[in-house]
């Protein structure tokens, strides 16, 4: 049997320390992105036509870690993964169509076992959960055009979403946060809710 490395000594040594660090970056988070989750409620309140309400979604600032279930049962292999989210669920309630939309934002980092790429983001998107798909090519088209090149932007092959991101590295700030959080909000909340209207 192997004995464990010195890598895995020093880990499971400067464990306290590492998880006193990731529950204070955590704490450090949750200022911006709970402020941020007030100014997209409040904006979502004063745009979306007065047909759609906004649903009281449980998911506010859930942390996973090493994986995207509510737990684990066993250890075989823990993905490499965490996530800090936040969700906004709209819901237009008709017999005939109802449309369902989503807004979530918040960290993600991994190694590419939960998508095709690794990432370590902070990201903005919207969801489309609709029966009948409001988010179409054109659309998508239309909104990737007008936001900024400083953003990563991209949408999933079936248009069920779009979302703009940006990598975390050394110029990461509360500041350059707000700001992806405000062109989010200005190039593709503001024009499906004008789109939404009719």
């Amino acid at each position: 049997m192997q004995d464990l490395s010195q890598l895995n000594k020093k880990c499971l040594s400067d464990m306290p320390m590492l998880l006193d660090i990731m529950t204070t970056t955590i704490d450090q988070l949750e200022i911006p992105f709970s402020s941020i989750y007030d100014k997209i409620e409040n904006f979502l309140e004063e745009n979306l036509p007065s047909k759609f309400q906004l649903l009281d979604d449980w998911e506010r600032g859930t942390i996973y870690l090493f994986s995207d279930d509510y737990k684990r049962r066993y250890l075989e292999a823990p993905i490499p993964f965490m996530e800090i989210k936040y969700r906004l669920g709209i819901e237009q309630d008709l017999k005939r169509s109802s449309q369902k939309l989503a807004v979530v934002f918040g960290y993600v980092c991994d190694d590419g076992h939960v998508c095709d790429r690794s990432q370590n983001v902070i990201y903005f998107q919207l969801f489309d959960e609709s029966e009948k798909q409001f988010l179409d090519s054109e659309l998508l088209d239309e909104l990737k055009q007008n936001i900024p090149a400083e953003w990563g932007i991209d949408s999933t092959e079936d248009n069920s979403s779009i979302w703009i991101e940006f990598d975390v590295d050394e110029t990461l700030s509360v500041e350059k946060i707000n700001r992806c959080a405000e062109d989010f909000n200005k190039y593709i909340l503001q024009p499906v809710c004008e789109k939404l209207k009719g």
